[in-house]
């Protein structure tokens, strides 16, 4: 009995490998192109990703992307559960959350049908109209504020798709579009009814607003040393990005 309880503390007086570390998570929206997606084979898609692979390798951490409605990715964050990227900027967030510099805008663009033309110079010319947005997304201080003051109505939804197909069937008069120019061939040729009306679409030649994406943690969720190292990997990986 005196051996085996010798052997035991001997064992016990071994050094213990270290546990993995847990991963960092960092949410996404899993519906809003081109900072983040799921394609049609549920694979995730995006800047966003682009991004995160770059800091993962760049810092050394362990970091796990997880996209979901938009909704529920931010209300993780702001629970502390994890980050969110393809975040904008609010006073309101701010007192919430710690931001990232800017890594990526995503310029707004107001797409119209063609037999509801507006002639978009400022945010005065939509005085009046219905604008599908996407549902819980800010798309700028003036905006966002422009929109509470009553000069138009936002229509929430919840994909691109549902967006187009709302400003199809006229129940909306504009739709708000990130980088329209460059999603919008491949959000009509993934629906068979948009895509047969793809000539039917308009996108104002001026932008609306630019709307600068960002990474942020709820405040505390995260040491200031690694919450540091993250960001500036991401800068890192912005300006890199400009540079193409």
């Amino acid at each position: 009995m005196q051996r085996f309880i010798f052997a035991l503390a001997g064992l016990l007086a071994l050094p213990i490998a270290d546990a993995a570390p847990e991963p960092l998570i960092i949410y996404a929206s899993e519906n809003y192109r081109p900072i983040s997606w799921l394609d049609e084979k549920a694979q995730p898609r995006g800047v966003a990703l682009e991004a995160i692979d770059f800091v993962a390798h760049d810092t050394g951490f362990t970091i796990k992307a997880e996209l979901l409605p938009w909704n529920r990715a931010y209300k993780l964050a702001q629970q502390g559960r994890g980050g969110v990227i393809g975040i904008s900027y609010t006073p309101e967030r701010a007192e919430l959350f710690d931001f990232s510099a800017a890594i990526y805008d995503s310029g707004i663009s107001l797409v119209t049908h063609k037999s509801r033309p507006i002639r978009f110079h400022s945010l005065s010319d939509l005085s009046g109209k219905k604008i599908g947005a996407l549902m819980g997304v800010s798309y700028g201080v003036e905006v966002d504020q422009a929109a509470k003051n009553g000069l138009f109505e936002f229509v929430r939804d919840t994909s691109h798709v549902a967006r187009f197909k709302n400003l199809l069937a006229g129940r909306i008069d504009g739709a708000f579009i990130p980088n329209a120019q460059t999603i919008l061939p491949g959000i009509l040729a993934g629906d068979p009814e948009l895509q047969a009306h793809a000539d039917e679409f308009v996108i104002a030649s001026r932008s609306v607003a630019k709307d600068p994406i960002h990474v942020a943690f709820r405040k505390g969720a995260l040491d200031d040393a690694s919450r540091m190292r993250l960001y500036q990997s991401f800068a890192k990986w912005a300006k890199q990005r400009e540079g193409r």
